[in-house]
């Protein structure tokens, strides 16, 4: 399954509280909920990207901060937008947190939340991929390669 522009954003009806968190392999997720918010939300966007030419600007509602993070060079993804939700006041308790990327910063993030108070139904959290890990040959690719063989 391929989740893409929010697809796992599942807040409770009616919230307009929101907390997005992501590194750059989420902000399509996030630029995807901004644009799905309703105009009165309210919340703030914290995202990481690897470089000042990948800060992109997307439509959110008024009330929704949008942060952007450059990560230096050799520095794990996702590690600065965790720090920087880490430094926050714990979340209103009608806020819906989303969280996105590299497998370690939802999980950490989750984790973090809770213990400030969020309930766990009001985080949704998707690790896209894992530093370190090689993603596998598509199905195609691995036919080409075994009748090479």
């Amino acid at each position: 399954m391929i989740i893409d522009e929010g697809v796992g954003f599942n807040p409770a009806r009616g919230t307009s509280g929101v907390l997005l968190v992501a590194d750059e392999t989420g902000a399509p997720a996030v630029a995807g909920v901004c644009a799905s918010l309703p105009a009165d939300a309210t919340g703030l966007v914290i995202l990481e990207a690897p470089s000042e030419h990948d800060v992109l600007e997307f439509a959110a509602p008024s009330g929704v901060e949008v942060r952007w993070i450059v990560r230096p060079d050799a520095t794990k993804p996702g590690t600065l937008a965790l720090a920087a939700l880490q430094e926050l006041a714990p979340p209103a308790s009608d806020t819906h947190a989303f969280v996105v990327g590299e497998q370690s910063l939802p999980t950490a993030a989750r984790r973090h939340l809770v213990a400030q108070g969020l309930p766990k139904d009001q985080v949704s959290f998707v690790g896209y991929w894992r530093v370190g890990a090689a993603s596998p040959a598509p199905k195609s690719q691995q036919a080409q390669q075994a009748d090479a063989h």
